[in-house]
């Protein structure tokens, strides 16, 4: 008889931790205190029951939000309880209500309310019914609700069963669910309730929520975005190849690659390991390919900037010397030399040759609106050079070949000319 005692005591608390934690496996704990109705500061006697009125502390965790409820053992009328459920339940009678406030939820999660009811035994006539409310939301009794469900009983309901309630958050911020007797054809007596649990079945995030290695179909899962890639402290991306690292993005947003300390909006640089590629393309610091099949009239890069003189739209620079610039007004400068046409000089010489002339232009050209300085407009004091036959024929004018090693060579395409020699 002892043994039979312990083991039924033990069963008794295994389903009153089932009834109390739903789904440890997955985080989802009941929300709700005391929802078996099993802590109260007052008991009714074995088959008895006790009225709890209006703001009566009794029932621990609850307030008496309207009327009065009756507080039943479970032997009261042979009534019961659900399975899990202890020794005592509540009954709603009339118009009562009970409330427990302060119940944390966050916005856009789904929760799920489970409860068990049926009807006050005494109502066991055909004619008999008893209706009930469920709201969450906010106030005592809940309203301005985010949830109201109402359930209406007759003689039939005479047996515990479950009920499941689901609904979404709208905000985060603390709740209050009530129980409320709406109606009842007998005066001592309504739905009686009993093992309330309220869980969060908000998955811990599906699969779409991940960041796949393999491909990705990412979109937002309730109120987080989860098509984000980065930190959430004041940590930098750092961008890893070959065990080496190759760029990163700054905690205050700034993007380098080939630099992992970026000081510019956007930097790309290029060390010594570029050297060693066969393939020089990989010491580009930035390449654009804008080559479509069709005029599409697109821009490979295209910066845009206002249109103030003192804004340079685009600077060239080498070896930390501005070298041109193009301002948003349109005007452009070059520090060395221009060129139009003809070889690139990158592709001959490999120094920092700032001789020679500032702009070589190869090929025609057709120039409207230019002033020159051989103009006469711009001369005065003009006088006739006497003996000018004399003078030229000093000048020894000679046939020679360029030397193309020169630092000029890239600018003299002809190997035999004819001129004069000023330097010796």
């Amino acid at each position: 008889m002892k043994n039979h005692l312990i083991k039924n005591q033990f069963k008794f608390i295994i389903l009153l931790l089932l009834s109390t934690f739903s789904k440890i496996g997955n985080a989802q704990v009941n929300i709700i205190q005391n929802g078996n109705f099993e802590t109260s500061a007052n008991y009714p006697v074995n088959a008895g029951f006790l009225d709890f009125p209006i703001n009566n502390n009794s029932l621990t965790n609850w307030t008496i939000s309207s009327n009065s409820i009756s507080y039943h053992h479970l032997n009261h009328l042979t009534m019961g309880s659900p399975v899990g459920g202890g020794s005592y339940h509540i009954d709603l009678n009339q118009t009562g209500a009970v409330t427990q406030q302060n119940i944390p939820l966050v916005a856009n999660h789904s929760y799920q309310l489970v409860f068990s009811r049926r009807i006050h035994a005494d109502m066991n006539l055909p004619q008999s019914t008893a209706i009930a409310q469920i709201n969450i939301g906010t106030g005592v009794p809940a309203n301005n609700l985010i949830s109201s469900t109402q359930i209406s009983l007759n003689s039939t309901h005479n047996t515990w069963q479950q009920v499941t309630i689901s609904f979404t958050a709208n905000v985060t911020a603390n709740y209050n669910l009530s129980f409320i007797g709406i109606n009842s054809n007998y005066a001592f007596g309504g739905v009686c309730i009993d093992l309330a649990s309220l869980v969060d079945i908000t998955p811990s995030c599906p699969d779409i929520c991940h960041w796949n290695l393999n491909g990705n179909s990412i979109n937002s899962y309730g109120s987080a975005v989860h098509n984000r890639l980065g930190t959430m402290n004041n940590h930098a991306v750092r961008f890893i190849t070959n065990n080496l690292e190759r760029g990163t993005m700054t905690h205050s947003g700034l993007f380098g690659f080939g630099t992992m300390n970026p000081t510019w909006n956007f930097r790309t640089t290029i060390d010594n390991r570029d050297l060693n590629s066969p393939n020089p393309n990989t010491r580009n610091g930035l390449q654009v390919w804008a080559m479509q099949p069709i005029c599409s009239w697109g821009n490979g890069i295209r910066v845009e900037t206002n249109s103030l003189g003192g804004t340079k739209a685009l600077a060239i620079a080498g070896s930390s010397t501005d070298r041109a610039s193009i301002w948003g007004n349109g005007m452009s400068w070059f520090k060395n030399r221009m060129q139009l046409g003809g070889i690139s000089p990158t592709d001959q010489i490999c120094d920092d040759n700032t001789s020679g002339h500032m702009l070589i232009v190869n090929g025609t050209g057709l120039v409207n609106g230019v002033n020159l300085l051989s103009d006469r407009r711009f001369k005065q004091n003009i006088k006739s050079i006497k003996n000018v036959n004399e003078i030229i024929s000093r000048l020894n004018p000679v046939t020679y070949d360029f030397d193309t090693k020169n630092s000029l060579r890239e600018t003299l395409k002809l190997r035999i000319a004819m001129g004069l020699l000023p330097r010796n």
